[in-house]
């Protein structure tokens, strides 16, 4: 075990020291990631990626760069691109990257990092905003295992839809799923010349949902707008945006004595309405039909380790001020974020967040205190509910 010595308690000189250290240790960290991605095991059914921004306002680091801020912040921002397991949501690994680059040309470095680590017979289960034809043809070029979501701005979507759309509703696809029933077509298309394999997804119900909550939206919109008198000065156009919202695209508008008269575009609305209980999952194999949707549908859990980094784990705003500092301070986020989704699963299979939550059961256990003096050292006498929670994770109680 190697380990960064530092003498007495940790002040904020010597935790600035220990991770400053650590994130210049990267031959270290990487064979971490490599050893865990082997820990894992056949857990590796498929890996999520996606990618979060994390801001501050330094100055010396040169990976803080304005960008695209998930987060609605205007500070600098490094991205970050972690990897997730589907089926326990354990982090596998995770690449920082300077924050003005896009998302989707992270893609190619990750690609690199993921054979490096040996990480090759794995299904890499990708968000829509990787789609590109650059992107396909790499994650094709370098032989990976992938499922990715086709967007329905793209003309090969609509084509597909438009050829589909008899066959999608013929009671021959009908299948049952999750305790409801869905349709399901699959074949073969050309992306980026390349020959993948997709599955198109059709849930009646999930489209009616969807088809009133949109028409509800709308005329919501209409009555609001038809009500507003404009007040001298006002912009037509910015009170028409800021009251249609997302509904904008579907409207025109013209005025008309100090009011707006309104007209649906049609066409657009149409567009719109195909789309509705719809799912496209290209894949760069054949897989059984309804494996695709299960394992792109469990996706929010890279969503859960993210939110988790930032809120649970208080990643934000970022307080450092070096690189190497940054680079030690994410890994030991990101060994943060592996005991705490090891110990949420470890929690759901005995039941106990049945009873308590995770964030109960975390500031139970923070009660914990260990009391040091110069000749000796003890830790205090754990409550009944803490040693319940020991027992019930089969973990011995904590002995200093």
């Amino acid at each position: 075990m190697h380990r960064y010595p530092e003498r007495g308690w940790f002040s904020s000189r010597s935790v600035s020291r220990f991770l400053d250290k650590l994130g210049k240790d990267a031959l270290r960290v990487r064979r971490f990631f490599q050893r865990w991605y082997l820990r894992l095991g056949e857990a590796k059914k498929g890996l999520f990626y996606d990618i979060t921004s994390l801001s501050s306002s330094s100055h010396l680091i040169e990976m803080l760069e304005y960008g695209y801020n998930r987060d609605n912040e205007t500070l600098p921002q490094v991205n970050v691109g972690m990897v997730v397991v589907s089926d326990s949501g354990l982090p596998v690994t995770y690449k920082a990257f300077p924050g003005s680059i896009p998302d989707v040309k992270t893609l190619v470095n990750l690609l690199a990092d993921l054979r490096g680590m040996g990480m090759e017979e794995v299904l890499l289960v990708l968000d829509r905003g990787f789609y590109s034809l650059k992107n396909v043809g790499a994650l094709v070029n370098q032989r990976l295992r992938f499922i990715l979501p086709l967007p329905f701005s793209c003309t090969v979507t609509r084509r597909l839809l438009s050829r589909e759309r008899k066959h999608l509703e013929s009671p021959e696809h009908v299948h049952s799923y999750e305790g409801s029933f869905l349709h399901a077509i699959q074949g073969t298309l050309d992306l980026a010349g390349h020959r993948l394999h997709y599955s198109l997804y059709y849930d009646r119900e999930r489209e009616t949902r969807e088809r009133n909550q949109f028409f509800r939206a709308l005329i919501e919109v209409e009555e609001r707008l038809g009500q507003r008198m404009l007040q001298r000065g006002e912009k037509p156009w910015e009170v028409f945006e800021d009251i249609a919202g997302k509904c904008a695209p579907y409207l025109l508008y013209r005025l008309d004595n100090g009011r707006l008269i309104l007209r649906r575009r049609v066409k657009a609305i149409s567009r719109y309405l195909n789309r509705l209980g719809k799912e496209i999952l290209v894949a760069s194999e054949e897989l059984p039909w309804d494996m695709p949707l299960s394992l792109y549908r469990a996706k929010e859990r890279v969503e859960k380790v993210f939110r988790a980094m930032k809120n649970e784990l208080s990643t934000l705003p970022l307080k450092v001020h070096k690189e190497s500092t940054l680079k030690g301070y994410l890994f030991v986020a990101y060994l943060s974020l592996i005991i705490y989704f090891h110990l949420q699963n470890r929690l759901k299979d005995s039941g106990v967040l049945k009873k308590i939550s995770l964030e109960e059961v975390l500031g139970e256990l923070r009660k914990l205190k260990l009391v040091n003096f110069p000749s000796t050292r003890y830790l205090c006498q754990g409550t009944k509910k803490q040693t319940q929670l020991f027992d019930t994770l089969g973990i011995s109680v904590p002995k200093i």
